[in-house]
C-alpha cells in the first residue's frame, strides 16, 4: 500500500471535522427553531395588525399589500376589504371568472353606490401559508445537508481508521511477480 502524505491526512481530517461541526450546528438550529414557528407567525401577525387601516398606512406598505393582493387574489389583511377603510383599491376587485371567490361590498361608506365585487379571502392566511411552505422547504434542505454532513463525517472516520490501521498481510495463494518463474531460469541456464 502506498504511503499517504501526513499533510494530506491532516487536511482531510480538518475539513471533515469542520463539515461535521457544520452539520451539527445546522441540525441544532433546525431543532431549536422548529418549536418557535408559532411565535414567529404570531409576531408576524401582530406587526401586520399595526398597519391597519391600510388607507392610512405608508405608501410603501400600501403598494406592497396591493402587489400581494394582485398576486394572491385576496383583499385586505385580516377582515377583507374592511381593512382598507373607505378607500378600497382596484387590486381587491374580482374578475368575471372568479365569482366563487368574491363578495359584494356593503352599501354605504365602502361602496359609494357602486356594485363592486371584491375578493372575500383576506391576505394574511395566504401569506402565512406561503411562509409555512417556505419554512418547511428550508428545514428539509437543512436537515438533508446535515444528514449528508454527518454521513460524510462517519465515512471519513472510517477511512481515517482504515488508513491509520496497521497493515495485515494476507498470504498470497498465487504470488504475482513481474519476474519470470524460477524454473524458466533453470531451463535457460542449461
Amino acid at each position: 500500500m502506498a504511503k499517504i502524505n501526513p499533510c494530506f491526512k491532516r487536511i482531510f481530517v480538518f475539513f471533515n471535522v469542520l463539515f461535521a461541526i457544520f452539520g451539527i450546528v445546522v441540525l441544532g438550529l433546525g431543532v431549536l427553531l422548529l418549536p418557535h414557528l408559532d411565535k414567529l407567525m404570531s409576531a408576524f401577525q401582530s406587526e401586520l395588525s399595526k398597519v391597519t387601516p391600510l388607507n392610512e398606512a405608508d405608501e410603501d406598505i400600501r403598494m406592497g399589500i396591493e402587489y400581494v393582493q394582485n398576486q394572491t387574489k385576496c383583499c385586505g389583511l385580516f377582515r377583507g376589504y374592511l381593512d382598507w377603510g373607505d378607500q378600497v383599491p382596484k387590486s381587491c376587485d374580482c374578475g368575471r371568472d372568479e365569482m366563487d371567490r368574491c363578495q359584494k361590498m356593503q352599501e354605504g361608506v365602502y361602496s359609494r353606490g357602486e356594485n363592486r365585487m371584491v375578493y372575500s379571502e383576506s391576505c394574511v392566511p395566504i401569506m402565512l401559508e406561503y411562509f409555512n411552505y417556505v419554512y418547511d422547504i428550508v428545514l428539509a434542505v437543512l436537515f438533508g445537508f446535515t444528514s449528508l454532513a454527518l454521513l460524510g463525517s462517519l465515512m471519513s472516520l472510517g477511512m481515517i481508521l482504515r488508513i491509520t490501521a496497521y497493515p495485515v498481510s494476507t498470504p498470497s495463494v498465487l504470488p504475482l511477480s513481474p519476474y519470470p518463474p524460477k524454473y524458466s531460469e533453470l531451463i535457460a541456464s542449461a
